[in-house]
């Protein structure tokens, strides 16, 4: 898997971001990605993961997502979500 050693370079400082059209990658922690480097638009996309956390976001909740929603490794659990207001 090419996410988990690109997440595991940039994790050591040996990289200072990963290219990738996957986003697998902030499963396996990567931090700062680059999207769409080598599309034909030319408009190159950047996360952060940092941008993410701001926004209650964390790498927990990512991989817990992924097992809902499906990723690379898994098709998904189809549950069907009652949303309940909070008092």
């Amino acid at each position: 898997e090419a996410e988990s050693q690109c997440a595991f370079l940039e994790s050591s400082n040996s990289v200072d971001g990963i290219i990738t059209d996957d986003s697998d990658v902030f499963l396996f922690g990567g931090s700062l990605v680059y999207r769409n480097m080598f599309s034909a638009s030319k408009h190159v996309q950047v996360y952060n993961a940092n941008d993410l956390k701001a926004k209650a976001m964390n790498r927990d909740l990512f991989i817990r997502l992924a097992f809902l929603l499906g990723s690379d490794y898994t098709s998904g659990i189809f549950l069907k979500v009652v949303l309940i207001k909070r008092c």
